[in-house]
């Protein structure tokens, strides 16, 4: 219970090395939901200071006040610890910005106040990030020896996102309607109120839809984009791109179980939004169980028959028969809906 030694755990990349133990079933789902207590609790400590010395270093770097930040949270630490050692911590953030301040930065760079709001918004996530990363290394999370704040952010699976949409600065960003409905349905978020003389309060919670619902009024002042009735809905047009995601994923771990197991999971998802299935509920159901316990992988790889010819658990077989039916979704949606986007990496 120790956050120190936590913290040696998983530095120097030792996240990973953690996973595999787990896949071995040598971390219990309530081993593995204690070492994740202990990491949620450093990490958002470190994300609440972060936030708030962020706000001030960028507030003296660019003259324009925060009037408030919300740091949503879609992802599974949203729900509390899971029992899954590979997870991430990853926020996304919401600003609204003093509006003379606003005002008087767009003119004095010679913008419109929709290109500053852009502008600013991508440059406090780049100070956020960098703010956040420093204090998870002083939390012991960065490599040993190793002055990079990179290595305390990936030790952790740390990013800081610019508002909900695909291009938040993260390489890995879903589309808006994916990520609304994500936030909206499992996620929460933190409000912190700046002042006028530009201290920063403690933040509030609010819910997940709250995230969303000010992420969209904020696109319709600055962007001129109409607010949609129900802004968690995945249209068809964002299909594709999450298609791409899971194929990517795939092509950068296509050995992973744990990587394919979320990809045919969010793909079934996906396929279901438009009444479509993989049509495989014994794929579905083993990546399903899989993702959620790792640490029964083999137990239920043996269960749903991905063996090989000595009835040995096989993940190959899995990440095989998973991997095809992504791809082969995947080519079927795209022959019918053309035109979806390149792979993001």
């Amino acid at each position: 219970g120790d956050p120190d030694v936590v913290a040696g755990l998983y530095r120097d990349g030792g996240m990973k090395d953690l996973v595999e133990m787990q896949k071995a079933g040598y971390i219990r789902p309530e081993e593995a939901r204690g070492l994740n207590q202990i990491v949620q609790s450093e990490v958002n400590d470190a994300i609440r200071s972060g936030t708030k010395s962020s706000i001030r270093e960028f507030q003296d770097k660019n003259g324009v006040r925060m009037q408030e930040l919300i740091v949503g949270d879609s992802g599974s630490s949203a729900r509390g610890a899971p029992t899954r050692l590979k997870t991430d911590a990853d926020r996304t953030l919401v600003p609204k910005f003093n509006e003379a301040d606003l005002n008087r930065y767009a003119h004095d760079n010679n913008m419109s106040t929709e290109q500053a709001y852009d502008e600013l918004c991508q440059k406090f996530r780049d100070t956020h990030e960098a703010s956040v990363a420093d204090e998870l290394r002083s939390r012991g999370f960065g490599d040993t020896g190793d002055p990079n704040l990179g290595s305390a952010r990936d030790n952790v699976g740390y990013g800081s996102y610019d508002r909900i949409g695909a291009s938040s600065g993260q390489c890995d960003s879903y589309a808006e309607g994916f990520t609304n409905a994500r936030q909206a349905g499992q996620g929460s978020g933190e409000v912190y109120k700046g002042n006028a003389d530009g201290s920063v309060n403690d933040p509030y919670k609010v819910s997940g839809q709250t995230v969303v619902d000010q992420n969209r009024l904020n696109r319709s002042t600055y962007g001129g984009d109409a607010i949609p009735e129900d802004a968690t809905r995945i249209p068809p047009s964002e299909i594709s791109s999450v298609l791409n995601q899971q194929n990517n994923a795939i092509a950068h771990h296509p050995t992973d179980p744990l990587t394919v197991a979320k990809a045919v999971g969010r793909t079934e998802k996906i396929a279901n939004t438009v009444g479509e299935s993989l049509h495989d509920p014994r794929l579905t159901q083993a990546a399903k169980e899989i993702y959620e316990d790792p640490g029964k992988m083999n137990e239920v790889l043996k269960q749903y028959g991905y063996v090989d010819a000595q009835g040995n658990p096989d993940p190959s077989v899995f990440c095989r028969e998973g991997g095809g039916a992504v791809g082969s979704y995947s080519d079927s949606f795209n022959s019918i809906s053309p035109g979806g986007p390149p792979p993001t990496r």
